[in-house]
């Protein structure tokens, strides 16, 4: 007996074994489970050898797969690569570890587009397999809904990386991400004992690990599949974390001690990069070297720069007071992409929806400049681009004298810089030294140069009638200039 009791312990004996590392063979009846769908993710962050305490991670991989929980089918995917804004440039540990490289995260978007295109699926697949998103369960199986949460290989993903960045670039998240079940914690529970990593529990069940570790659509995958054989074993999944609530369905999974132990752990690395990182007075403005003349370009964190470039030049017209004399013009930049026009058309399509995407519409005007650049077309540009925002709601319609929104198009050699501001008209073109002025010194700046034209006018007019004006003597004179001389003819 004790012999069985240790087997048992050791994970050689279960109640609920299968033949099969799908599931697909079981002999056993699964345990009804309290929801019809898991939404398994597991994202990829900037990372670096050497831990780099004072900087903070970014997601730069977003995946989610949908598991039917009767099936064990993937049903649905989600993935998007994310552009890194705080730390764009990728550090060598960070390739070699995801396999992600850096021109997949440049072609990628900005983690709020990102979370904008991942309620679109979440809509998406709600809409077809009538999912529903709600902690207390307990009342789903008189409805025709299907009862879905999300799967994390523990807290970090969902509880530490998103909940932080979010809070640092003041993005709102999804509601429905707040609450989640920790199948780390759920395996270590069920099996009593503790995983060595996600390949680890894998191989424990005697299931190989598919794909490439560390790849985020790779790692959700595997997840589903360990989370569906737990499933064929007989474990019910259940909420183990919620940050709108202290969740302890079981009074067990949540007030594990270990599993608390690592919330803790991870929550005080987080706090040790940001107080490290104001030790190292890395500022909410940094600077950028771009390469190009006369252009300075600064890297916001946690700040929107359309918002708050129009709150300055706002209170520039407003008060008419000039505060800098060597600011010309100050733009804000929401996205980058490649300096290339089907790169441009690709991202674009995305990042203008959020403006003209309907029932979004408005008038548009595109400006457009580039520096340290040739191959690039101006013409081709804006015709392309002005055909994405027709495409998009064909009520989008152009307006150069006074549009709700401007495109704003700055090529830096190899690179797009992109942003739809407000008001461009009205603030001079973003114009620092204009906006200022009042209407009476414009008033009279139009005057003198509509005076100095004129005074040009007249001096032309002037002269072109001194030119056609020809007395009778001179032209008497002239003539007989003209005639030749018999005496040289004679001589030649």
């Amino acid at each position: 007996m004790a012999t069985k009791q240790l087997a048992r312990q050791l994970g050689l004996i279960r109640k609920s074994s299968i033949t099969s590392s799908s599931g697909k063979n079981q002999t056993r009846t699964k345990s009804r489970q309290l929801f019809d769908y898991l939404i398994i993710i597991d994202f990829e962050s900037t990372c670096w050898k050497d831990g780099k305490r004072h900087y903070s991670q970014e997601i730069i991989e977003f995946p989610a797969v949908l598991l039917n929980t009767s099936t064990g089918e993937i049903e649905s995917e989600f993935h998007m690569y994310v552009q890194p804004q705080e730390h764009p440039i990728l550090s060598e540990f960070c390739t070699e570890l995801t396999g992600i490289k850096q021109n997949q995260v440049d072609e990628g978007v900005p983690l709020n587009i990102c979370l904008s295109q991942f309620s679109k699926w979440i809509q998406k697949i709600q809409k077809e397999k009538k999912i529903i998103f709600n902690s207390d369960v307990s009342s789903h199986s008189v409805s025709e809904a299907k009862s879905s949460t999300f799967v994390t290989w523990s807290d970090w993903d969902l509880g530490v990386c998103l909940q932080y960045e979010c809070k640092r670039k003041q993005l709102r998240k999804p509601d429905i991400l707040n609450s989640w079940i920790d199948l780390r914690a759920t395996y270590k529970l069920f099996y009593t004992r503790k995983p060595k990593g996600l390949n680890g529990a894998l191989q424990d069940l005697g299931i190989e690990f598919a794909g490439r570790e560390h790849s985020g659509l790779d790692d959700s995958r595997n997840t589903a599949r360990l989370a569906w054989r737990m499933i064929c074993d007989g474990c019910v999944m259940k909420i183990t974390r919620s940050l709108d609530k202290f969740t302890d369905q079981d009074g067990r999974l949540s007030g594990s001690e270990e599993e608390e132990d690592d919330v803790e752990a991870a929550l005080k690395k987080e706090v040790d990069q940001i107080r490290t990182s104001t030790e190292q007075k890395l500022r909410r403005f940094q600077s950028v070297e771009s390469g190009a003349n006369n252009v300075v370009f600064i890297r916001t964190l946690g700040v929107e720069p359309e918002n708050l470039v129009h709150h300055i030049l706002k209170d520039l017209h407003t008060t008419k007071k000039k505060k800098t004399r060597v600011i010309l013009r100050m733009l804000p930049i929401s996205g980058t992409c490649k300096a290339f026009v089907e790169d441009m058309k690709k991202y674009s399509e995305t990042f203008f929806e959020p403006w003209f995407k309907a029932p979004n519409k408005g008038t548009f005007q595109i400006v457009y400049k580039a520096r340290n650049n040739s191959h690039m077309s101006r013409e081709e540009v804006i015709k392309e681009l002005a055909g994405i925002v027709g495409s998009l709601n064909p009520e989008n319609k152009v307006d150069l004298n006074n549009p709700q929104y401007t495109i704003v198009v700055e090529i830096i050699k190899n690179v797009c810089c992109l942003s739809v501001v407000k008001d461009y008209v009205l603030f001079r073109k973003y114009n620092l030294q204009e906006v200022v002025k009042s209407n009476k010194e414009e008033l009279v700046q139009q005057n003198l140069l509509s005076a100095s034209q004129e005074e040009k006018l007249k001096e032309i007019n002037l002269a072109e009638e001194d030119s056609k004006e020809v007395k009778p003597e001179d032209k008497g004179q002239s003539e007989e200039e003209s005639k030749p001389n018999e005496s040289d003819s004679q001589q030649a």
